[in-house]
């Protein structure tokens, strides 16, 4: 998989408070390991990034299991993870088929329906400036996905481990 995640840039000259020397980009806050953002961005702690590197790199080894470990249920795992929630419990163990998958969209509306639900039980709320590790609905050729944002594109769960597309979101939510 390649994102940029995996790639840290060289150390540079830093200032305090402020990215390296002539760069705009944020720098960590010392006083809680928290980025400084751009006007307008949230901040992202560095652990976060390293969790959502090993999140990406579980969900490439493990396998893809409907009702426990599918797109949807996938993206849930990493909103338990970090916001201690599971918006999808009474979904867990309810299917374990791609037919009964498709039929309990069906029921609730489809996938963007169900994902704003899981939102809201998870209560995080929708923004227009995904970030790294935001969950978001994208919308492929092959089908619709709950996805994770990679911050260089979104990933999803799929049979054969972690398919990252350039897909633009039809709906993100910020974690």
């Amino acid at each position: 998989m390649h994102d940029a995640l995996h790639h840290d840039p060289a150390p540079r000259a830093m200032s305090y408070g402020q990215g390296p020397v002539g760069s705009p980009r944020p720098r960590i806050r010392p006083e809680n390991g928290h980025l400084l953002p751009h006007e307008g961005e949230r901040p992202m702690n560095l652990d976060r990034r390293a969790r959502l590197r090993t999140f990406l790199a579980e969900g490439a080894r493990l396998p893809f299991v409907w009702g426990e470990r599918d797109c949807a249920l996938w993206a849930c795992d990493w909103i338990k993870a970090e916001r201690g929630v599971d918006p999808a419990e009474a979904l867990r163990g309810t299917y374990r088929s791609d037919r009964a998958c498709a039929r309990l969209l069906r029921a609730m509306g489809g996938l963007p329906a169900l994902a704003a639900d899981l939102a809201a039980r998870a209560g995080i709320l929708e923004t227009d400036t995904p970030e790294a590790g935001d969950v978001g609905v994208i919308e492929l050729p092959i089908g619709t996905y709950l996805a994770l944002s990679t911050g260089a594109g979104w990933a999803i769960k799929a049979a054969d481990g972690i398919v990252v597309s350039p897909a633009r979101p039809t709906k993100v939510w910020a974690i």
